[in-house]
């Protein structure tokens, strides 16, 4: 019985390729969309992307992985550069990001530069581990360019 169980097991890694499970999402990398959220490692060049609206985003450097992100270092996925290849290809995550607190409203917006994405539900913050607690409060957009909303 062990060893059927065993062989099914092999039978069902081999055809459903490589997945992990963790914080009630399940990872596969042939489904891009279905997977935002992830923080993947390359395991050749230790580069690490995070999943976000269905490409992979290079993260530039250490001090963003910890400074956007909330306990990224311990969500990560070592992958193949074959994987990472398969996915669309986004615009890196520079050290120029962060986070606004829209204070008028309450909103938050993901800063890249000076365009401002809105993050639609806390959800969302959750989803790709935002850390909203560094945050800088602004009264005006002026200076900004709005962008489109982050909604999944």
């Amino acid at each position: 019985m062990k060893k059927t169980l065993l062989l099914l097991s092999f039978l069902f890694i081999s055809v459903a390729g490589f997945s992990q499970t963790y914080d009630n999402y399940k990872y596969n990398p042939l489904n891009p969309r279905g997977n935002d959220g992830y923080f993947l490692r390359n395991d050749v060049t230790q580069q690490i992307y995070i999943t976000f609206e269905g490409t992979t985003r290079y993260i530039q450097t250490p001090a963003t992985l910890d400074g956007l992100f909330v306990g990224a270092a311990d969500h990560l996925i070592d992958v193949p550069p074959s994987v990472i290849a398969t996915w669309p290809v986004g615009t890196a995550v520079s050290q120029d990001s962060g986070f606004v607190d829209y204070t008028p409203t309450g909103q938050f917006y993901l800063r890249e530069g000076n365009l401002l994405r809105y993050i639609t539900t806390p959800d969302v913050a959750q989803r790709y581990h935002f850390n909203l607690s560094i945050a800088v409060s602004k009264t005006s957009y002026a200076g900004y360019v709005l962008g489109s909303y982050i909604t999944n």
